[in-house]
């Protein structure tokens, strides 16, 4: 990589020269048909101009940077990357950013290339993946873990026409044991208050981790009015259909 015509530099050098001196360079003259060579150079050479010591390629009006073999690479990261995201352009994207500014032979077939490398790169590296790290846990009923099981088959304890759909765990992760409380379903107001009421049973509760969806982890927090450090949100993939977390 990249797929730049093979002996490329060598013809910028030899415009460059010609444009600078107003004779040819020693390439030109050894080459195998040196005035086919000649003429090449001399017609090419009207499209080119040289600013600042650098070879410019005038394409309608637009001066883009001659690049060389050895710049390829850190142009197409350069223009690939996108550094505000964090993310990475597409091939149109970065090939009308590279072709603002910059040119040479094989742009468009380069950038094609580019974006194929990294995504299959992207498949075939190997991550390695972060340390788990267990909480600690120093005395009983001080770290819960939460759970929301459900939704259940219907029984025959209702109240008022409801029926218990969903079950709420409490986990002491110290001595593991668990209370369970029944609800209707799994809004975030009755989730919040069947929580408050395990705190107030057991008041030396330092940190509840909530293995329910993400949603409804944000909204439990904002009823419960808990300082926020003093929960962890230990997002799970969840079996609950957030449509009905209200």
């Amino acid at each position: 990589f990249p797929l730049f015509v093979r002996n490329m530099d060598e013809y910028y050098i030899e415009i460059s020269h010609y444009i600078a001196q107003g004779t040819y360079h020693s390439l030109t003259l050894t080459s195998k048909n040196p005035d086919s060579r000649k003429a090449t150079i001399r017609k090419t050479s009207k499209n080119y101009t040289i600013k600042n010591e650098q070879l410019y390629y005038n394409h309608r009006g637009n001066l883009r940077l001659v690049v060389f073999q050895a710049q390829v690479c850190d142009i197409l990261r350069s223009c690939h990357d996108d550094i505000g995201s964090g993310g990475h352009h597409g091939r149109r994207r970065t090939l009308e950013k590279i072709l603002a500014s910059y040119h040479w032979k094989t742009a468009r077939e380069d950038v094609m290339k580019w974006i194929i490398y990294l995504d299959y790169m992207s498949y075939t590296v190997k991550t390695v993946a972060p340390v788990l790290h267990p909480i600690q846990v120093q005395e009983a009923w001080s770290v819960l873990g939460v759970d929301l099981i459900g939704p259940l088959p219907t029984t025959n304890m209702t109240v008022v026409g409801a029926t218990y759909r969903f079950i709420l765990t409490a986990t002491d992760l110290f001595t593991k044991w668990v209370v369970a409380k029944s609800l209707y379903t799994k809004t975030a107001t009755e989730v919040s208050r069947k929580i408050v009421k395990i705190f107030y049973v057991f008041e030396n509760i330092v940190l509840v981790t909530l293995n329910i969806c993400n949603k409804l982890s944000t909204v439990v927090f904002l009823r419960l009015w808990v300082p926020m450090d003093r929960m962890s949100a230990l997002i799970a993939t969840s079996r609950l259909d957030e449509k009905e977390d209200a």
